[in-house]
């Protein structure tokens, strides 16, 4: 490498360390996303995985089901936070919508589409409460992170929304209820789940802003059941729920120790839309209705037999 190289280099680093400085002065440290900006620059240190395992699984799943060619790929990310995702798929080739409420993560994902130069990607500053307003068709719609932070009302209607958006694929990574403390109704049928806290009643909306990882104004939110969640995805007109085993993904980053752990009650969901499929030597499947998962199995569940 020539001194010439060497020296610009050096002074590239210097720009971009500055620029991620004076980004952090005003929005806070990155908090998510580890992107190297440069040979010698990260947004949050060299060696961090924090979000970027998940990512790892999405562009995986993406690869299962599309094929490991994504450019062209119609990708709408929502609740993008720092925009980890966005700025994967649109790197490999995808055309990405990346809607985020929080102007502090948009900013630096703008911020690292422009160190990388990243392109072929549209971000929006919006409230996905807002959704009902977004045209358009997606191939892939991400929703990491998003689902737990919003009342019951909105988390029924982002599904309806995400199901509209969709032509094959949603995945969604969420936290669940282990509990079914109450339920809520959403055309007819009833969902369960327990409320969480988002904010302190009396929180300003500065405040709330600045809790990044909390939703953006509701003081409360409603996190469904995991059978609710596969009847709600299965009766908004997805065909087939898959939940991601493997590869694990430690879900829980403690920066104080640099640790990982497994969150009990968080899991990846791949929600897919396609036609019903129809039984041809045993036709008479065709006219069975599709069960609804039951908040317990109760008798249904029964152990193996183990004796022939």
């Amino acid at each position: 490498m020539s001194p010439l190289w060497f020296r610009f280099r050096r002074r590239s680093a210097a720009r971009t360390l500055q620029q991620k400085t004076a980004i952090e002065q005003r929005y806070g440290p990155w908090t998510a996303h580890n992107a190297r900006l440069c040979e010698d620059v990260w947004t949050v240190k060299d060696g961090v995985v924090n979000f970027d395992e998940k990512m790892r699984r999405a562009v995986q799943v993406a690869h299962d089901f599309f094929g490991p060619e994504l450019s062209g790929l119609r990708v709408l990310d929502l609740g993008a936070g720092e925009g980890g995702l966005s700025l994967e798929f649109a790197r490999q080739g995808a055309r990405v919508v990346c809607v985020e409420g929080r102007e502090a993560n948009l900013e630096k994902a703008r911020f690292v589409a422009e160190a990388l130069g990243i392109k072929n990607l549209t971000f929006l500053q919006d409230d996905v409460r807002n959704l009902r307003t977004l045209r358009g068709e997606f191939d892939l719609v991400l929703c990491y992170g998003l689902l737990y932070h919003l009342e019951a009302a909105a988390v029924f209607e982002l599904i309806e929304n995400i199901h509209r958006l969709t032509v094959r694929l949603a995945v969604i990574d969420t936290h669940y209820s282990l509990a079914a403390a109450q339920t809520e109704e959403f055309r007819g049928e009833a969902y369960a789940g327990s409320p969480f806290r988002e904010h302190l009643e009396n929180a300003t909306a500065e405040e709330k802003r600045g809790r990044l990882w909390s939703s953006l104004d509701n003081t409360s939110s409603f996190w469904l059941t995991r059978p609710s969640l596969f009847n709600l995805l299965n009766r908004v007109g997805f065909s087939t729920v898959y939940e991601v085993q493997a590869p694990l993904v430690f879900d829980y980053y403690d920066r104080a120790t640099d640790e990982r752990f497994k969150y009990d009650d968080r899991s990846t969901f791949v929600a897919v839309k396609s036609a019903p499929a129809q039984i041809l030597t045993s036709p008479a499947v065709n006219r069975m209705p599709h069960r609804s998962w039951p908040e317990s199995l109760g008798d249904r569940l029964v152990p193996s037999p183990r004796e022939l």
